[in-house]
């Protein structure tokens, strides 16, 4: 138990790189040695997996965003990391204090100058009490073997309350006498007295250590050492006491006396501020009392009046002392997390002070004092999750305009591009310049992406990807609020999300990493053409992303198209081939390796490895790597595999993927790094439009033509797009070699011409056919600088919008609307409505029903006043109403059994009503085996309603129906297997109903838990409220990740149940900051639950065990 917990607080702190998250730790302690510490009255031990990562490497493309998204973070490469941390001025250790391993070298070079012998309970339980306090004095906490381990020793040991007795008053006589270089034994009293309350926590066998009674037997001892003239900050010894105390008192107890001690400690702590802050073991010293407190008062308080608890009202000196350390001021990089720190729990700790508006008005200074800081955001974090929103005039605090301003403060420039189809958002040292070669540098990467891809179609019209917008931050520095501003990790060096349509990075210095934006920018901006060109559907979501399928295609093609050129195909970039010449050959990749790679991998040398399989295909075996693409394209993923394990199972294949290998390390010396150049920056002067296309035209042998022109910021472009018709064939792949070739010529031989806008020219060619006379064709596209500005229109286009469901039902009517849809500059005339199943219609909104289950895009077409047209289109799953997911919710129109919803599963709830007019509700069920059913419809409002269950088949005769009990309908009957229908009825039209429909009895399966979900990214999605989850932790798993998405505002009750005889609990996490616990698993009994009220979002659950193994089934439920 101690070692999985450990190894979880170990991962989580190791990934620290500063002192500045120290307030997350109230999650995760600072130091490993806090071992796996549960307070009597709350669970310490959370994972979170933290990275630090500014490479191509990091960025990754989290296509699925927090709040609306699965979020997915990606560690670098070790090298990366260690030059980024190496050179970010808040690493230096000078400036913040160092990261765990820092301590632990501290702690094992003082255990090495002790007595290491090993102790076992054994031993322990035969030593009368002085002669065990006086060992325990003389030994570090760890020379006891198991000390945290619930076993028959332990027991023995901590459950003579006379010998817990005896260790609490050797603790008081250490506390009274240690010294400034003699804590006589203070850290191994507490260590021992912790594991006893720790192991009490979870074990009935010592429940009375449990009770907050016997723990505050261990005050008088606290007591004693802050009367000690010694108990400040100084020496290593009167620091480590300090850390000693503050981890007591989280996991036993405390009072207004002893929280008031404290505060000479805080005081001399903030008085001394330049100097100690950048000081670890003090800090940690300071942290841990404050933390400990926090810990001890927030699990008594849970759920109670705070006015009722003991200290209301009396620890005014410590909450004042917190409010000067959090308003000090004048921070510096090694202050701020003190000040930090000061804030967060000068906010928990309001909450018993009499005056709660002096303690909102101190958090409203401390947003102004430290505007758009880190202070800032936690302060007004504070107020909105502490002070329910309310500032201090009684008003609701607008906490969304803050986030906004805090954006628009750090991201004060926007610039547009193609009519607004692509929009940066860039703080202001981010220079124009870089604005738009960022810009053009899309252009080269488009261009080489859909040569390869071969097609430039969006596979879903109408997501926010149709327009993509960048938000570029000045530095790492001020990257690092984006997580409170738009809730995503930060811990990268950039990011795409999908369902947004946005990317996030930072502008770098060559100091801060070896990739620049524009290197970064392409990787990610292939990562946008993946998701909108290529790959259908969500990022990891669907078969394509299981088994680590395209993991590797994903990483390995951006870090190809990421070296694209205008005129000589793709390139390798020098960074790429740097990691490749430096790693050992016998530590190179196989084929095989590489294509079933992922994330998991430690080292993350995938990424450069998947970039050279995909420079491989590309310039040596083009034929797969077409026949790739089109698999992917086509979600063929059988196609797919099949080519993945031909390649990885031919040795001749991976002989010569290594020969290529090692061909790239050897260009290393003499490669570069492909970026835009600077002819696209020119002024390229006037040059009328008709004649630009019709040369092209010309020069690439185009017929068909037809242009777009689009509107930016700096310069218009325009779009040609044209019909290739070449020779004959000589199959697809010599065809395509072909046509990239003359098409690279067309544009260096156009670029030849005297006017200097052909070299901004980009082209790329799609859709490969061959006529009816074996002639090869294309589609062809140009793309460059528009001078002649009488081509662009002066009428805006009409704006599309469409509003309907995502999901439907086969035979239902489903409503759809283009009431929002606008046109700025005159009217829209006309609506035109394509179901995607053959049926159209006309008008503002429309109606329709499918007669068969599938996925249909529907697009609206809107026509304005001056014939111009715009569409938006949108997919929605229509599904046969017999399908195996639960329902949780009816919907109308349910009134027979004609429109009967369904399924109805055992283990989750379904909720309607009967309100007005709505007098039926009709549900399906299926009884897999014969036997008793129980029906349960609890309800508020009016009792004048029923329920009737029918046989399928029968719909004459009722085999049951319900009566009232205790304001809920309820009956049990015999069933047989086979399908039945619920008719839920009211006998009057005026009465109003609300229900809840379970059934019990049906044999359904329930849902289980999904392994591998030991991390958020790869948590179980728990699809329903009210849906019993089955899950494991069994051998080596130690814990569960679950996600659910909550829609509205309410209390939220999470119950999980133990089938087995063992230690576990839960957390919960908000997706916007994962590092942050909102709450956590009361233990009673075989059930571990707790009720929270949840806004709308995202939440990662965190099941674990601590001891044992076995079995549980967990609910959330609302």
């Amino acid at each position: 138990m101690k070692k999985n917990i450990l190894k979880i607080l170990m991962d989580s702190y190791s990934k620290e790189s500063k002192i500045q998250t120290v307030r997350r730790v109230t999650s995760v302690s600072l130091l490993a040695v806090y071992l796996t510490m549960n307070t009597s009255s709350l669970v310490l031990a959370k994972p979170i997996e933290n990275t630090n990562d500014t490479s191509i490497k990091n960025v990754e493309k989290l296509r699925n965003a927090p709040n609306e998204e699965n979020s997915k973070k990606v560690e670098d490469s070790k090298n990366d990391k260690v030059e980024h941390v190496k050179n970010i001025e808040e690493a230096k250790v000078e400036q913040v204090a160092p990261e765990v391993k820092s301590k632990s070298t501290l702690r094992s070079a003082s255990i090495a100058n002790t007595n290491s012998e090993k102790y076992d309970f054994e031993y322990l339980n035969g030593l009368s009490y002085t002669e065990l306090t006086n060992l325990i004095k003389n030994i570090k906490w760890n020379q006891i073997n198991g000390l945290f381990n619930y076993s028959t020793g332990s027991q023995k040991f901590f459950g003579d309350k006379n010998r817990v007795q005896a260790i609490i008053n050797a603790l008081q006589e250490s506390g009274r006498t240690y010294t400034a270089n003699d804590m006589k034994g203070i850290e191994t009293f507490t260590e021992v007295l912790r594991a006893g309350f720790y192991l009490g926590y979870y074990n009935d066998g010592l429940s009375y250590l449990n009770d907050r009674n016997f723990q505050d037997k261990c005050i008088p001892a606290m007591i004693a050492i802050q009367k000690n003239p010694n108990f400040k900050l100084g020496t290593a010894v009167q620091d480590e006491v300090i850390t000693s105390l503050g981890k007591l008192i989280g996991n036993a107890s405390a009072n207004a006396e002893v929280v008031n001690n404290c505060v000479p400690v805080l005081k001399q702590f903030r008085e001394n501020l330049n100097q100690y802050a950048p000081d670890y073991v003090k800090g940690t010293a300071v942290n841990e009392l404050i933390k400990g407190i926090e810990f001890d008062f927030s699990g008594a308080a849970y759920e109670k009046d705070v006015k009722t608890m003991p200290w209301y009202g009396k620890i005014d000196p410590f909450i004042n002392e917190l409010k000067a350390l959090g308003l000090y001021g004048n921070i510096t990089s090694a202050t701020e997390w003190a000040s930090d720190v000061g804030i967060y729990y000068l906010s928990k700790f309001g909450l018993y002070s009499t005056n709660r508006n002096d303690i909102v008005q101190s958090l409203e200074k401390a947003v102004d004092m430290y505007k758009y800081g880190k202070i800032a955001f936690v302060a007004m974090e504070r107020i909105t999750w502490d002070y329910d929103g309310i500032g201090s005039n009684g008003k609701k605090v607008d906490h969304d305009k803050f986030l906004d301003d805090a954006e628009k403060h750090y991201l004060p420039k926007t610039y547009t591009f193609d009519n607004g189809t692509f929009i940066i958002r860039a703080g202001d040292k981010v220079s124009e310049e870089k604005i738009k070669r960022l810009y053009w540098a899309s252009r080269e990467v488009k261009s080489q992406f859909h040569r390869v891809v071969g097609n430039d179609k969006a596979l879903e019209v109408g997501n926010a990807d149709d327009v993509l917008t960048m938000k570029i931050f000045n530095s790492p520095e001020e990257y690092k609020f984006n997580t409170n501003i738009n809730g995503v990790s930060t811990d990268n060096g950039g990011l795409y999300i999908e369902p947004r349509g946005t990317f996030y990075t930072y502008e770098r210095t060559p100091q801060q990493s070896i990739f620049s934006l524009e290197e970064l920018f392409r990787h990610e901006y292939t990562h946008y053409l993946q998701a909108r060109y290529l790959v259908d559907g969500l990022w990891g979501q669907g078969p394509f992303y299981e088994k680590n399928r395209l993991t590797w295609f994903d990483e390995g093609t951006a870090e190809f198209f990421a070296g694209s050129t205008r005129t000589s195909g793709v390139l390798p970039r020098k960074s790429i081939l740097g990691y490749l010449a430096k790693d050992k050959v016998d530590h190179r990749y196989s084929l095989k390796k590489t294509l079933n790679s992922g994330y998991d991998d430690s080292d993350w040398m995938f990424y450069n490895y998947g970039f050279a399989v995909a420079h491989y295909l590309y310039e040596k075996d083009m034929p797969t790597f077409i026949k790739m693409n089109k698999a992917i394209l086509n979600t063929d993923v059988k196609s797919y595999d099949e080519i993945i394990k031909k390649l990885s199972d031919d040795a001749n294949k991976n002989t010569e993927y290594q020969n290529h290998i090692q061909e790239l390390a050897d260009k290393y010396q003499g490669a570069g790094i492909p970026l835009v150049s600077d002819d696209y920056l020119k002024d390229h002067g006037y040059k009328k439009a008709s004649e630009v296309y019709s040369e092209i035209s010309k020069a690439a042998s185009l017929t068909n033509t037809s242009v777009t022109a689009e509107k930016s910021q700096y310069f218009n472009t325009f779009t040609l797009r044209g019909t290739y018709t070449g020779e004959t064939s000589k199959g697809e792949f010599k065809d395509w070699d072909e046509m990239s070739k003359k098409l690279d010529g067309t544009l260096e031989s156009l670029a030849k011409n005297s006017w200097s806008g052909y070299k901004t020219l980009t082209a790329y060619f799609t859709n490969y056919r061959v006529t009816s006379d074996n002639k090869v064709q294309y589609d062809v596209v140009f793309h460059g600088v528009l001078t002649d500005n009488a081509d662009i229109s002066n009428n805006k286009a009409p704006i599309a919008k469409v509003t309907g469901p995502s999901t439907g039902a086969v035979g239902r009517n489903i409503e759809f609307s283009g009431k929002d849809s606008k046109d700025e500059d005159g009217k829209i005339v006309s609506y035109d409505w394509d179901f995607g199943d053959g049926a159209t219609s006309r008008g503002k909104n429309s109606v329709h029903a499918y007669k068969k289950a599938g996925t249909y895009n529907v697009t609206l077409k809107v026509t304005d006043d001056k014939g111009a047209t715009a569409t938006e289109s949108f997919t929605i799953e229509i599904k046969n109403e017999d399908t195996t997911t639960p329902i949780t919710k009816e919907m109308e129109p349910n009134d027979d059994i004609k429109e009967a919803n369904g399924p109805i599963v055992e283990g989750v709830t379904v909720k309607g009503d009967l309100n007005g007019s709505d007098d039926a509700d009709t549900f399906y069920f299926d009884v897999k085996e014969d036997g008793d059913v129980t029906i349960e419809l609890p309800y508020s409002g009016s009792s004048n309603f029923t329920w009737l269950v029918y046989k399928e088949g029968d719909d004459q005769n009722h085999i049951a129906s319900g009566i009232d009990k205790n304001n809920s309908k309820v009956g049990t009957f015999k069933s047989t297997k086979g399908r039945h229908y619920v008719f839920i009825y009211k006998h009057d039209s005026a009465s109003n109903i609300s229900y809840s429909l379970n059934i019990k009895g049906l044999g359904n399966e329930k849902l289980k838990e999904k392994e591998n979900n030991d991390s958020s990214d790869k948590a179980t999605v728990i699809p329903n409220f009210n849906t019993t989850m089955q899950g494991s932790l069994l051998g080596d798993d130690s814990r569960d990740y679950y996600s659910f998405e909550v829609k509205e505002e309410g209390e939220v009750n999470i119950e999980l149940d133990k089938k087995d005889e063992f230690g576990v609990t839960w957390t919960l996490h908000p997706e916007s900051n994962i590092n942050d616990r909102i709450t956590y698993g009361q233990v009673d009994g075989n059930k571990v639950s707790n009720k929270v009220k949840l806004r709308p979002g995202k939440y990662y659950l965190l099941v674990y065990k601590y001891s044992g193994s076995g079995n549980y089934e967990l609910r959330v439920n609302k």
